[in-house]
């Protein structure tokens, strides 16, 4: 378990995690990486998404532009499941991530310079959250999950 003692779990993967399982008919998996058929169909898929969502901000599309979205998180999670990964899991990984974040602060990344946008830096003290990652995924083996 992560340094928290509880992190919810998101319904929107639990709800992929479905999809997966009753329409594509994909078991669960242990932690590893998906097939490589599945990898270039899921970056065939992502890409696609991006794009559409490009294609609706251009035509001042924004229910077009929150459709992608929605479809880019729905591919995003279902390519966490094809990999092994489940709802509890990915809750800890992504909050080693998030807590990784919490530490960036406002800055300009080399190469997004020219934005007018805020981004945020690490900072020298920063502390990569793939530490982590092999952690959660040895303790999720060991519970079987």
């Amino acid at each position: 378990m992560s340094d928290r003692q509880y992190i919810p779990v998101n319904k929107q993967f639990l709800d992929v995690m479905n999809f997966n399982r009753t329409i594509l008919g994909l078991d669960r998996r242990k932690p590893g990486p998906q097939t490589k058929d599945e990898f270039n169909l899921s970056m065939h898929q992502l890409k696609e998404e991006i794009e559409e969502i490009e294609e609706a901000f251009e035509r001042g599309d924004f229910i077009g532009i929150l459709d992608g979205l929605i479809d880019l998180e729905y591919f995003l999670h279902g390519i966490f499941y094809k990999n092994g990964i489940n709802e509890s899991v990915h809750a800890e990984l992504h909050d080693a991530v998030h807590q990784a974040n919490l530490l960036k602060k406002t800055g300009v990344k080399p190469g997004r310079e020219g934005y007018e946008a805020v981004d945020a830096i690490k900072p020298d003290s920063w502390t990569d959250p793939e530490i982590k990652f092999a952690r959660i995924l040895e303790e999720a083996t060991l519970r079987g999950s």
